[in-house]
Formats: structure tokens, C-alpha cells, sequence
């Protein structure tokens, strides 16, 4: 990389956080929607919304500087692959990733990530006047919904890829710790018709709201809720999956919730799916989203070296990983 082309790249990190803005603007005024039928003029777009015609295109222009949508003749817009992932309609999954991701709570709880990096405190939730990542949640019910339908959609597309990675024969109960809406279980007992029961095991009040869902499909006869908090007690299974539950917390906390699965069945394997970062100057998301793992939670993202290190100190060994696939799949069994 030359000098010039180090600058140039440096720069756009430099604004990184007004592009997530621009865009987060875009997409909370549903902008792509406009778009995704036609060619739309910005004119048209800003009378719909009542705003200011100048502001809407020069908004409209900048995301198409992105790839959100495409800039044609005479202020006119037409959709593109990333547009159409903004939308409110069923194609744009990717809408609630920037809703939650970039709002205004995201945003503030960085402004003392220095005093988190220096002190080993993570600082990130008192940023926002709460102690934890999750009451920042329960404070805007707003963001919190966003966050659901990206955390749903995200396990819509990588559940049935890490399910088809992992074996589940011989098992006859599964149970999956924080499912939430049942999605991990549910694909298991798809995959594995052998599979008696699939527990899905989550906080009560999770497990109240998500019931109130219509679930419907021929494995829903096998499927079961169960409430309780997994760093108390986990129900028995032969299989335990736990699906970006182990990032959110330190070593000490993630061995307490294998201790647990222990106590429950010694014999029975354990499923991480979660992040592995298995190379140094890796690239992609990983080892950004650490950080915020680092500042909001107390947790990480794991490198192979960390997750030798967390399991090392259980009655657990990895059996196997797998990083060639997003997210990773961590294999315990018991020593």
C-alpha cells in the first residue's frame, strides 16, 4: 500500500461513523423503499416525507456514494443490492442491523471506550446511565425490537449451516441455552427426525413473549419450552447448542454455564457457535465486534489460543472446530 493510498484509506475510517449515520437517516426515513419498485426523483421523495427537497437529495446522493441505491439523471434514484436489503419489506433483513447497530444509544455508549481500554473496566452501558448492556435495552424498547429482528434474521440464515455441521446422532434430547424464539432447536429436530425432544431454554419472560408467536411445522410435536437461567441450572440433554451465548461473557461466567451442562449430564456434547478468530490482521467483523464485546459486556470474541484457554480451565476438551463457516462451531466433550 502506497502512501497516498494508506491516507486515503485512513480518511474513510475517519468517517466511518458519519457514513452509519447517513445511512441509519436513510433507512429510519425508509428511503430505500422508494426505490425498490422504480426509479423515484428525490423531488417526490421529500414531498411524500414533508422534508426538505435540497437535504433529501444530497441524503440520497450520499448513500448511493455507499452503493445504496444508484444515482441516475436529474435526481432520480434506482434501487440496488443493498438497497433492497434496507427495505421494510421481506427482503430487507438487513434493515434492523442498522436501526440497532447505529441508534443513538450504540453511539454514546462508545464515547468512553478509552477509559474502558485503559482501565480493564468495561465502561459502555454507565455511558448510556445504566450498569448493564441489557438495561440499555429495557430503557428503549425501540432499539430493543430492532436488535430482536436482527438478532431473528441473523439466526434464520446461519442455523440451518451450523445445524447441517453438527452431528446429533445417538441423541435423543437436545436443549439449546438462551434460544430465545426456538429457532436452533427447531431446525434441529428438522435435520434430525431421530431426536425425541428439543428443549428450548431461555429466561422466563422470553419464553412468555415468544409463546405468544404462532409456531407451526411437523416438529413442533417434539419441541418444548423451558424457562430458567443457565448460570443456576440447565434441564438434560444428550446435546447442548448454545448459538453467540458464550461472547457475551468472560471466561469465569462461560465455565459456570458448563459446569452447569455438567452437573445435567456429564456425558452429553456441547455446540458453541459463535465467533473464531483464527488468524492474525483477520479481516471482517470479528474482531471489531470485540470490542464492543470488550465495552458493553465484559466478553470477547475468541481466537482459537482463547477458547483453548477458556476450555482449560473445565472438565470440558474441544473435540473439534470448525471456521470455515460463520458462525464457528466450537465441539466439547467431557474429559
Amino acid at each position: 500500500m502506497s502512501e497516498a493510498e494508506a491516507f486515503e484509506k485512513i480518511h474513510q475510517i475517519s468517517m466511518g461513523h458519519m457514513i452509519s449515520r447517513i445511512v441509519h437517516a436513510g433507512t429510519f426515513l425508509r428511503i430505500p423503499d422508494y426505490v425498490e419498485n422504480g426509479p423515484k426523483k428525490a423531488e417526490d421523495v421529500a414531498k411524500d416525507l414533508n422534508a426538505n427537497v435540497d437535504n433529501i437529495y444530497r441524503l440520497m446522493r450520499a448513500m448511493s456514494s455507499q452503493g445504496i441505491m444508484k444515482e441516475e439523471d436529474d435526481h432520480v434514484f434506482s434501487k440496488t443490492p443493498m438497497s433492497t436489503l434496507l427495505t421494510s419489506g421481506p427482503q430487507g433483513y438487513a434493515r434492523s442491523i442498522i436501526l440497532a447497530e447505529c441508534s443513538d444509544v450504540h453511539y454514546r455508549g462508545f464515547l468512553s471506550l478509552v477509559k474502558t481500554i485503559q482501565t480493564g473496566i468495561f465502561h459502555g452501558p454507565s455511558d448510556n446511565g445504566v450498569e448493564n448492556f441489557w438495561d440499555i435495552h429495557r430503557n428503549h424498547p425501540d432499539v430493543d425490537l430492532e436488535f430482536s429482528k436482527n438478532m431473528t434474521a441473523l439466526s434464520l440464515r446461519q442455523s440451518p449451516i451450523v445445524v447441517k455441521e453438527s452431528d446429533f446422532t445417538g441423541c435423543e434430547i437436545t436443549c439449546d441455552l438462551g434460544g430465545s424464539q426456538g429457532i436452533i432447536t427447531r431446525e434441529i429436530l428438522k435435520q434430525n427426525p431421530h431426536v425425541k425432544k428439543g428443549i428450548n431454554f431461555d429466561m422466563g419472560h422470553l419464553i412468555e413473549l415468544n409463546k405468544k408467536q404462532i409456531r407451526e411445522g411437523s416438529e413442533m410435536d417434539r419441541f418444548e419450552d423451558q424457562s430458567g437461567d443457565f448460570f443456576t441450572a440447565v434441564p438434560y440433554a444428550d446435546a447442548y447448542t448454545m448459538k453467540f451465548i458464550f461472547h457475551d461473557w468472560n471466561d469465569e461466567l462461560c465455565r459456570k454455564i458448563l459446569s452447569n451442562i455438567e452437573k445435567a449430564n456429564p456425558k452429553a456434547i456441547v455446540y458453541i457457535y459463535d465467533s473464531i478468530i483464527d488468524t492474525k490482521n483477520q479481516p471482517g467483523l470479528f474482531p471489531l465486534l470485540d470490542i464492543k464485546m470488550m465495552h458493553f459486556l465484559d466478553g470477547r470474541e475468541r481466537s482459537v489460543e482463547d477458547w483453548n484457554t477458556l476450555v482449560s480451565g473445565s472438565n470440558y476438551r474441544i473435540a473439534s472446530m470448525n471456521s470455515t463457516i460463520q458462525p464457528g462451531i466450537v465441539k466439547l466433550v467431557h474429559k
